[in-house]
């Protein structure tokens, strides 16, 4: 594992350094000319090169304050280990005089390796980003020209989305340092308008996560580990508690994905155009036909490529796991203990009926009874990001309340019978668009598949929960289709792992989640 995350860092970053913070060693890895370790090893003897706490110091002196706010003092061996006791990765940017090549802008990374009572190892990286600021720098020149030529009001933008690729890096840095981020057509020289955009989604990668629960034991809630991966990797389908495995919603008869796009909203409906903004109203009162059909139409509206499609269990378990790692609100240092779950979107709109709930909206709680109206956006800081699944305005929402969520995991064989429960017509005639399950009783919760956020995640104290005090009821041959996530006056029942029983009939506290897929 160390030899493989040396690869990775010294593939991307021009130091690398292997650190013991209570030993006060230091042992340099990698370093490429002309850097400024390059010109630390010819000035300093090989005593200051091997301790941190010197060539902390030796740093110190080339670095330009205030370019990373406390970065310095958090540094300190103790600063340093106790950040990372609680953090897996500790990073800043920060500026320094230039070096022999003129660079002058840095990434700062460290990843804790071990630790027992006489040593605390570390691993260290500094990345060159002096091309990435330029760029920011001639984007934020223009972004400058667009907004004075348009005369437009910073209010009235979003907040442009995280992107993945190198060409769309400096969108990243942006995101971060900014408390506002304008999303531009540049090839047409205009911003686009937040009213112009018919829906927001967000990228799921591949990824496998290690096997805790293959016996159907009731488990306590824990943090799921996770590596993304890519479809060339090795698929890893060996079912055994502490092995890592391949989730199977990355996997179809077609062939391997890399990932998927989720809806980031419930959805709504606007001149018979499904929409997946935040602060509509969710579409819901329809049939589980309708769903799908609203859903499979997206790809024709919105001129996508890729099929657009209902969620499957198994997607949506892809989803919870995820959402249940480190790379989610659970490992946001801005919530604390009961918090690190997502927020209960309560909004209900009136207090006559269930389908007036509002997207996007959260409580600014795990729980609590319906509020007839949207206590926080999901753009408020905390209170309304804390309804996503990253604790951020970059994660996914209505997870947890809103409505049920009707997803494609059924009580069937395939093919999956026509006007089943209700539907109206003839289901889908592919086997992908489906997580079938075999006839059972509600709490029959062996039928469950690895993956799916049933038989994984049971309550480890309370019979018929799940996770977190979710309800657990599983399809049947009566109400043979599942339904995920909760409704507003869901309380702490609704959440993440919440799966109940349904038909297809139309109801109003029902309704359904986008998936955009290449199968």
């Amino acid at each position: 594992m160390r030899e493989q995350l040396f690869e990775a860092l010294c593939s991307d970053f021009t130091a690398i350094f292997q650190c013991d913070l209570i030993k006060d060693t230091l042992e340099i890895i990698k370093y490429d000319t002309g850097t400024h370790t390059d010109a630390a090893i010819q000035k300093l003897d090989s005593k200051t090169l091997s301790k941190y706490t010197e060539m902390i110091n030796y740093f110190h002196t080339l670095y330009i304050q205030d370019s990373s706010i406390d970065f310095w003092n958090e540094l300190q061996p103790n600063h340093l280990m106790h950040l990372l006791k609680h953090q897996s990765i500790v990073k800043y940017r920060f500026k320094t005089k230039p070096n022999p090549k003129g660079n002058q802008y840095h990434s700062f990374r460290a990843i804790k390796l071990n630790e027992d009572e006489d040593s605390f190892k570390v691993v260290i990286g500094i990345k060159i980003m002096d091309d990435l600021m330029q760029q920011h720098h001639q984007n934020e020149i223009r972004l400058q020209e667009l907004v004075e030529e348009k005369n437009l009001q910073k209010e009235k933008l979003e907040a442009a989305y995280k992107k993945t690729s190198e060409i769309e890096s400096t969108l990243l840095a942006l995101c971060n340092d900014y408390n506002v981020v304008y999303l531009c057509d540049l090839e047409n020289d205009s911003l686009i308008n937040l009213e112009d955009v018919l829906g927001f989604f967000v990228w799921v990668p591949r990824y496998e996560y290690k096997l805790f629960n293959v016996d159907n034991k009731r488990v306590k809630e824990q943090i799921i580990e996770i590596n993304f991966v890519n479809k060339d990797t090795e698929k890893k389908t060996e079912i055994q508690n502490g092995l890592f495995y391949t989730h199977p919603a990355f996997s179809t008869d077609e062939g391997e994905l890399n990932g998927f796009w989720i809806a980031k909203f419930e959805p709504s409906l606007e001149e018979n155009i499904v929409k997946i903004l935040p602060g509509r109203k969710t579409l819901v009162n329809i049939n589980t036909k309708d769903m799908w059909d609203y859903a499979f139409g997206i790809t024709n509206s919105y001129k996508l490529e890729n099929q657009s499609r209902m969620i499957t269990n198994m997607e949506w378990g892809a989803i919870a796991y995820l959402s249940y790692s480190d790379y989610s609100k659970q490992n946001n240092p801005n919530y604390k203990d009961l918090n690190k779950r997502i927020f209960i979107n309560s909004a209900a709109g009136n207090d006559t009926t269930w389908d007036n709930v509002t997207t996007g909206c959260s409580s600014g709680r795990i729980s609590g009874a319906s509020s007839y109206k949207c206590p926080y956006a999901y753009d408020v800081d905390f209170y309304g990001t804390g309804a996503s699944s990253t604790g951020t305005i970059y994660g996914i929402y209505d997870l947890a309340g809103g409505s049920w969520e009707c997803v494609m995991g059924i009580v069937s064989e395939y093919p999956v019978n026509d006007n089943l429960a209700g539907y109206k017509g003839a289901l889908p005639p592919n086997k992908r668009y489906y997580t079938l399950y075999k006839e059972g009783s509600m709490n029959d919760y062996k039928r469950g598949l690895i993956g799916d956020a049933t038989r994984e995640t049971l309550s480890s104290t309370v019979e018929d929960k799940s996770w977190n005090n979710n309800l657990a009821y599983f399809a049947t041959k009566s109400f043979p289709f599942i339904k995920r996530g909760g409704t507003f006056r869901g309380g702490s029942f609704s959440g993440l792992f919440d799966y109940g029983i349904t038909d297809a009939l139309p109801r109003g506290d029902k309704t359904f989640r986008v998936i955009i897929s290449k199968y």
